[in-house]
């Protein structure tokens, strides 16, 4: 049913995971609320006693595929920071890759790695459309001493290359 006055959500009266849902209800005011993926929608609807009613929800979403080159762990956030520099946090996935259905708007994915290094990239998700996100792991310099031999210290000097 639909939100009171007072902030009350009302009470839940049906749930359905089809994507065309029928109900059979009594007639009266009701709040339909659908989600797909990370996308919600709601309309406000009026249902007559007798008469079926149809209910369109426009989810104004698209899809995001997002890549990454083995990251433990990929998190989506509302590109949008709030009034203590955070923003919302919309998803989670523990995979390298991850396709979800979120409403258009700013986004940022945060790919993390095995090491504790974290990559963030921005997209903006269109309603209708798929975008798909690449997030890469910068390259990291190589030590230059990995792999050279020890450096001597004082207790082997004059030990060096000997030739017999």
């Amino acid at each position: 049913q639909p939100a009171k006055p007072d902030g009350d959500e009302g009470e839940r009266v049906a749930q359905e995971y089809d994507p065309e849902s029928k109900f059979d209800l009594p007639g009266g005011s009701y709040e339909v609320k659908v989600t797909v993926g990370e996308a919600r929608g709601t309309a406000s609807t009026e249902v007559k006693s007798g008469a079926p009613t149809q209910v369109t929800v426009n989810l104004n979403a698209g899809v995001v595929g997002i890549k990454t080159d083995s990251a433990q762990q990929i998190d989506i956030y509302s590109a949008e920071r709030d009034l203590n520099d955070e923003r919302k946090h919309v998803a989670v996935n523990y995979e390298a890759t991850y396709n979800v259905a979120l409403n258009a708007g700013d986004y940022v994915a945060v790919a993390t790695y095995a090491d504790g290094q974290k990559v963030e990239k921005p997209f903006t998700i269109a309603a209708g459309k798929r975008q798909t996100v690449d997030v890469q792991a910068p390259v990291r310099a190589v030590n230059a001493a990995a792999g050279a031999a020890p450096a001597h210290d004082a207790s082997h000097a004059g030990h060096g290359a000997h030739k017999h």
